[in-house]
């Protein structure tokens, strides 16, 4: 038997969301749910959450205990998050062994809808964990890239990008889910060997290359030049970093200051020592 797709109306629906956030506020039905038999939204393309952010929310869970329960369906002798994963993380690093806990029964399209909601709003995911979740999308649903791409406000080639980058190789997925790098940063790694891929990213993540180093990083090693690494530098980089009015005109750069002593500064910085202000 075929699966039933459901349309736009259905996935990206804004009742679901609202409801679940009045029944979080009710605590009506509270249960006190063991975290062993809690598992992930299935639906969710996270792998990596912010360590720092759920250490201070496991601390604050310790101070003043968990304000919200978490939401939960039943899975046979289980039970999966339907929100509120970050809460359960966190209470498993506060070291305790229950959760409280309201229990319902939601389809799948409503959790998937809630993975999208709830990734792409709520907090930056790497380009693999976006890829996956577009994917997953069209996969379940009988929307097609387009749709998605309106809805969302993204671009079709954006959306197809994300996708296509789910072909890397497992070792490279891992490096850029765990450096949460972006598309923008990996896109131009499309069309590579693997093996010139792992050097990209690693030159990447060692040097922390922006989007457009990493577009000129791309087509060096694609063309078969030896890659560059040096960072590009925008007027308003200069301006914000050295506070001037700087104007790149080809291979020259003009630098205005208010001040004599941020010229010197700016100086000491090129000749690598002090320069004395003898005014």
């Amino acid at each position: 038997m075929a699966e039933d797709k459901k349309g736009l109306n259905y996935i990206f629906g804004d009742d679901l969301k609202r409801e679940l956030t009045e029944i979080e506020k009710s605590k009506k039905n509270v249960e006190e749910i063991s975290l062993s038999l809690i598992k992930s939204n299935p639906y969710s393309p996270r792998r990596v959450f912010d360590e720092e952010k759920l250490i201070a929310l496991s601390q604050s869970i310790k101070k003043d205990g968990l304000l919200f329960p978490i939401i939960i369906r039943p899975t046979g002798e289980l039970y999966e998050i339907v929100s509120g994963e970050r809460r359960l993380r966190a209470c498993k690093i506060a070291g305790r062994l229950t959760i409280f806990a309201i229990v319902g029964e939601y389809t799948d399209e409503q959790m998937l809808s809630l993975a999208l909601e709830d990734n792409l709003q709520k907090e930056k995911l790497s380009a693999i964990e976006e890829g996956m979740l577009y994917k997953h999308i069209i996969d379940k649903t009988d929307i097609d890239t387009q749709t998605l791409a309106n809805k969302i406000g993204k671009s079709r080639s954006y959306i197809s990008n994300s996708i296509r980058l789910l072909q890397f190789s497992p070792n490279a997925q891992e490096k850029i889910i765990k450096y949460n790098l972006t598309i923008g940063q990996v896109r131009p790694l499309l069309g590579l060997t693997d093996k010139q891929i792992q050097l990209c990213l690693d030159l990447i993540i060692e040097h922390n290359l922006n989007a457009r180093d990493c577009e000129k990083l791309g087509k060096d090693v694609k063309n078969g030049f030896p890659p560059s690494i040096l960072p590009s530098v925008s007027e308003a980089d200069l301006n914000e970093k050295y506070d001037c009015i700087a104007r790149i005109r080809g291979i020259k750069l003009e630098m205005i200051f208010d001040k004599q002593e941020d010229l010197l500064h700016v100086v000491a910085v090129l000749l690598g020592k002090t320069v004395e202000n003898n005014g």
